[in-house]
């Protein structure tokens, strides 16, 4: 098979992909087909050849000077032409990494691998595997992310497998996960290895959302593990010669080495059960059925995980439902087989909408797109109204708002759908499905919504989408009636991934409390949710304003809180989930706590104007030492509820231990010359 980049007769654009054998072509660009006349073929590796001609010796110099600037340059010219060359589009792939753009390396990358040879695949390898390699050890020692969320490996290294299996001694994203434990060696903070870490495990839930081959999923667990215990173990030798601080190192390795080793016992047991032929079945199936639901719970398994460690291995609600989660994936993950399931009628259609992940019933959308399963999971998808939508952006915008106003969340998640079917950044886009999500009572689902839309925002509309996200998710907790789930993980992931959004400014951690706090609390669900609420808010605020005086008022006030939310559910009896006297016990700890800081912070500034307690905020705001204090206040804090309420508990004695640390540390630090 020859591969050619042609131009595409009904876009305008280079990029159809030409088939020479078959003389068909689609184009990358508008997904149209054309078949392609000897003439045109003709034409096409004519221009191939003129093209790298004019450039590869060109690139090839840049590449090997290492001229980021110059490349740069090249490869916005090289990609527009539609070039045939592999080593072009390596080079275009390199300089987007050389950018930070990794999503777009690896689609460059995929275009490269369609134009090797055998001949040329040993060097292509080798330039890729060295440029990512390098790629990740220059970010990561520069605390930033070098995988993102639209980030994905999965096509680019199945591609590459497909085409040169017999030349691949394992898959690119196996090897890859291998290797990066050899950058141990190069950490040079406890910064560097938590993001080496934190890349090896995005890479493995890459790998299993696409691979669901289990032997090629153990491979690959075997070597994130390995991985993983060569930076732990680095980090662990800074730590005891004194170029690491030990508090820094904590768990972090070896808390997820313990999940990456539950994911392999899990692998283990599937490959011992059953035979090659029956695993090979197991693709097929979940290749034609609802594989993401499944994968979620491995998901949300990763999530609760990392909740758990940041917890300091002390909330064990939450070690729970990542126990929960993870058996649950890896019971519908194995189910088909277990219990020889299909969705599909003789002739392929599909009999179901959904498999439940979470207990493998085959289920059925209602006319407005709602799915619902007796266990409680719940999801929705569109409905064929979505194709009655007009294609204006502008006005499916001016619908979503009336929509949202209506209260219907078949047509949120219709016209969030189809905003973004045509502009895939649009926030009004994921703002609509958030608001369908929480309506539907899916919390979760929709902070993460909230938290795409927040990342595409543009700073004139910062107002208007944080006057939407606090007033709707405000009324979803207020009116919730199920366990709240995962929703504390996802409450702190928003609140830390806003800081790096327009509406950072917004202060919508207090404006949020401040909203679900209105009123009565009338649930126990509702009271959860507020206690839930005022831990990542306070770490929210300390984190953010060093100024004792906004520390004390904010703990002050939500000493209060607490006392009103305790008053009110003196009243409330029913208790459908059996939290009411943990909640009692947690609200009452964080009542005394917060009161113990506002407290202290008075007895040590008494003396102080507020000049001086403003100079020091001033001071500590900028330095690098506060940070790591804050999150040291926060683990000292964050307490799992004693069996009975004791205000002189160990516990408590070693939280109240921890503020007085944290604000000794403070003075000590302000007025540090």
């Amino acid at each position: 098979m020859t591969l050619l980049m042609a131009g595409c007769p009904l876009c305008g654009s280079n990029f159809m992909m030409l088939n020479t054998e078959t003389r068909k072509g689609e184009c990358v660009a508008c997904n149209g087909t054309h078949e392609f006349t000897e003439k045109e073929i003709s034409d096409a590796e004519t221009r191939r050849d003129s093209l790298s001609e004019k450039y590869v010796s060109r690139l090839e110099k840049a590449f090997n000077d290492r001229d980021a600037e110059k490349m740069s340059a090249l490869a916005e010219e090289v990609a527009n032409e539609g070039i045939s060359s592999w080593y072009a589009w390596f080079c275009v792939g390199w300089s987007d990494l050389q950018g930070g753009h990794t999503e777009q390396a690896f689609d460059d990358f995929k275009l490269a691998a369609y134009f090797i040879d055998e001949e040329n695949f040993d060097e292509f390898y080798d330039l890729t595997m060295e440029a990512v390699l390098d790629s990740i050890e220059r970010t990561t020692k520069a605390g930033e992310d070098w995988m993102t969320e639209n980030t994905s490996m999965a096509d680019f290294t199945g591609i590459l497998f497909e085409r040169f299996e017999s030349l691949c001694e394992q898959d690119f994203m196996c090897d890859l996960t291998l290797r990066i434990g050899t950058l141990a060696d190069s950490i040079e903070s406890a910064l560097m290895g938590g993001a080496l870490i934190k890349e090896i495990m995005m890479i493995v839930l890459d790998y299993m959302s696409a691979n669901i081959y289990v032997v090629d999923q153990q491979q690959l667990t075997n070597n994130a593990k390995s991985s993983v215990e060569a930076i732990d173990a680095r980090m662990q030798e800074m730590a005891q010669d004194g170029s690491m601080s030990p508090n820094t190192v904590k768990i972090w390795g070896s808390g997820f080495v313990e999940f990456l080793q539950m994911m392999l016992d899990g692998q283990d047991a599937l490959i011992a059960e059953y035979s090659d032929d029956q695993l090979f079945q197991l693709c097929d199936y979940w290749g034609f059925n609802e594989y993401g639901d499944v994968f979620m719970l491995l998901q949300d398994a990763l999530d609760y995980h990392t909740g758990y460690m940041m917890s300091g291995k002390r909330n064990k609600g939450v070690l729970k439902k990542r126990d929960k989660a993870l058996a649950d994936y890896q019971e519908a993950f194995a189910r088909p087989l277990k219990e020889g399931l299909s969705v599909t009628k003789e002739d392929g259609e599909k009999d179901c909408d959904r498999v439940c992940p979470d207990c493998g019933k085959f289920l059925k959308a209602d006319e407005t797109g709602f799915i619902e399963c007796e266990c409680g999971f719940r999801t929705r998808i569109a409905t064929d109204a979505i194709y009655d939508l007009p294609e204006n952006v502008s006005e499916l915008v001016i619908m979503a708002k009336k929509a949202s106003l209506d209260r219907d969340p078949m047509m949120l998640n219709n016209l969030g759908e189809r905003i973004l079917e045509f502009e895939q950044d649009n926030w009004h886009g994921f703002t609509a499905l958030a608001e369908s999500c929480l309506l539907d009572g899916q919390l979760s689902e929709g902070i993460v919504m909230f938290i795409e839309a927040a990342k595409r925002l543009d700073y004139k509309s910062k107002e208007e989408f944080s006057d939407i996200l606090v007033e709707e998710l405000a009324t979803a907790i207020i009116n919730a009636d199920s366990d709240p789930g995962a929703f504390p993980v996802f409450i702190t992931q928003l609140f830390n991934e806003i800081d790096d959004t327009p509406v950072c400014d917004c202060d919508i951690p207090k404006r949020l409390v401040r909203r679900v706090a209105e009123g009565k609390v009338e649930s126990v669900i509702k009271g959860s949710c507020i206690i839930m609420l005022i831990i990542p808010t306070i770490s929210h605020g300390i984190r953010n304003n060093a100024s004792l005086r906004y520390q004390r008022n904010m703990m002050a006030d939500y000493s209060e809180l607490c006392k009103s939310v305790l008053a009110d559910l003196e009243s409330v009896k029913a208790d459908p989930f059996g939290v009411k006297d943990d909640l009692v016990v947690m609200t009452c700890m964080l009542r005394d706590l917060t009161a113990y800081f506002a407290d202290s912070v008075d007895a040590r500034t008494s003396s102080m104007d507020d000049e001086r307690i403003g100079f020091m905020a001033g001071r500590l705001a900028g330095d690098e030492g506060y940070k790591p204090m804050v999150l040291e206040l926060m683990d000292s804090i964050y307490l799992e509820p004693d069996i009975t309420y004791n205000p002189k508990s160990n516990s408590m004695l070693k939280a109240k231990h921890g503020i007085d640390r944290y604000l000794d540390n403070y003075l000590e630090m302000a007025n540090s010359n």
